[in-house]
């Protein structure tokens, strides 16, 4: 199995932050884009 952090990426920029899996929405700290997480 290949370990890697899809969820960490952003899709518009490509930018990996961590983010807790609590986490409701993704805020992209690099180009701004947010998005509501699935569960």
């Amino acid at each position: 199995m290949i370990d890697f952090p899809s969820s960490q990426l952003c899709s518009q920029c490509g930018h990996q932050q961590k983010i807790l899996l609590s986490a409701r929405r993704y805020e992209c700290s690099n180009c701004g884009f947010n998005a509501a997480l699935l569960n």
